[in-house]
């Protein structure tokens, strides 16, 4: 079962209780819808190109994604963060193609 607890339409996140009902475990969840990010992100790393400089914007992150982060320590390390932009399965976040 699946029941909206609240929804800010500001930051399009949803607060989700999910309620498994084969073992009885509930779960509250943050959800966001995050398609009109990650077109814009692909549109900007398309027109981007491989090459970068400094102050250059690498990714954009959904607010969900952010707090994730934050809550693991990963923002707070800068190379735990260039790991995880790194990361191919993270790619729809980057806005520039490149190593960091």
């Amino acid at each position: 079962m699946r029941k909206v607890i609240d929804h800010d339409p500001n930051t399009g996140i949803s607060h989700v209780l999910y309620h498994d009902e084969s073992d009885g475990v509930a779960h509250y969840v943050a959800e966001q819808a995050v398609d009109t990010l990650l077109d814009t992100n692909r549109k900007q790393a398309n027109e981007a190109g491989k090459r970068f400089g400094e102050w250059a914007k690498v990714a954009s992150l959904p607010l969900t994604i952010f707090h994730d982060l934050k809550a693991k320590g990963i923002l707070d390390d800068s190379k735990a963060f260039k790991r995880w932009l790194n990361d191919p399965d993270n790619k729809y976040f980057r806005t520039h193609e490149g190593h960091l």
